[in-house]
């Protein structure tokens, strides 16, 4: 089973679409800083909103950039910046990775608040060779992406090494039984598990299941994979749930959500040899939602009791 991209978050999370950019502007001086010497527009079409979102961490494909941005912008991105609509409101951003000699890249910003009555627009300014990259914890830098309440969000995209945790918990993870890492994935690159006991294994008890949580995940399944966990969380070399395991079944179709509170189970549900997302939900009162591809396949009022057990990918 190959994974990307995967996050925890206390509170819901919407998918979010309709990200484009436009060509190359030369630079201003009325602009963000005269420094550099380019940016781009991004537009986030109203239309791909559900509701209104506050503190939102966008995903930006670098790959879809206009020409000029691979040539201009420094190797390691660290001359990224980011704005508001009005071209000087900085925000922060996670340049994840920047290959400038392939064109592609991961990028994510915090969007301070997107409508969904209409189109909300961002410039990433780029070109100014004397720029240096943020540090994590700085005001604009990769972790204060990540604060809408998320426990831990982990790109995978390392090729060796820990999972590192973007937030600010440093809830890093240690890959485990041989983990093949750097792999190509849906956004950027991913982690492989061999669906036996490979597993990127988490220890803090930072990571709280507590509700209101939401899960979401990129997953790619191999045609007769079976029982592939995307994650767990219970005590070590223990195999029920304590108090949850969100997998695939010995069928790799279907879902099985197994809970100390008891089970959610949908049949022919999971995509099989592609690419797709997944995400569960659980409100307060213990209703639980579970989708494929933003499409809910799986309701039920089964609630859990968080514990301080390890968190396992994988």
């Amino acid at each position: 089973m190959k994974t990307a991209l995967y996050t925890i978050a206390i509170l819901s999370v919407t998918a979010l679409a309709g990200v484009w950019t436009l060509n190359n502007v030369q630079a201003q001086a009325s602009w963000y800083d005269s420094s550099w010497n380019y940016r781009q527009k991004i537009t986030i079409a109203s239309s791909q909103v559900d509701s209104n979102l506050t503190d939102f961490p966008v995903y930006v494909d670098l790959a879809t950039m206009s020409s000029g941005f691979f040539s201009n912008v420094q190797s390691d991105g660290g001359d990224i910046r980011i704005t508001q609509s009005d071209g000087t409101t900085e925000v922060a951003r996670d340049v994840v990775s920047i290959d400038t000699a392939s064109s592609t890249g991961e990028l994510h910003f915090k969007a301070s608040s997107v409508s969904s009555t209409s189109d909300t627009e961002f410039y990433v300014y780029y070109g100014n060779s004397g720029a240096s990259n943020y540090t994590e914890t700085a005001t604009y830098g990769a972790e204060n992406v990540w604060t809408n309440s998320q426990a831990g969000v982990w790109h995978l995209g390392e090729e060796t090494g820990d999972a590192i945790d973007s937030t600010s918990n440093n809830n890093d993870g240690t890959p485990k039984n041989s983990v093949t890492q750097g792999v190509s994935g849906q956004v950027g690159q991913a982690y492989e598990f061999d669906g036996d006991d490979d597993h990127v294994k988490i220890d803090s008890g930072s990571v709280s299941l507590s509700q209101p949580v939401s899960m979401s995940i990129w997953v790619f399944q191999d045609a007769g994979s079976g029982f592939n966990t995307y994650l767990a969380k219970n005590a070590d070399g223990d195999n029920i749930p304590d108090p949850v395991d969100i997998r695939s079944g010995s069928d790799e179709s279907n879902l099985e959500i197994k809970t100390d509170g008891g089970d959610i189970e949908a049949n022919n549900v999971l995509p099989v040899n592609e690419w797709f997302h997944f995400a569960v939900t659980w409100e307060s009162d213990g209703s639980a939602k579970a989708y494929v591809n933003s499409t809910v396949v799986a309701t039920s009022a089964t609630s859990f009791s968080d514990k301080v057990n390890p968190v396992w990918i994988g």
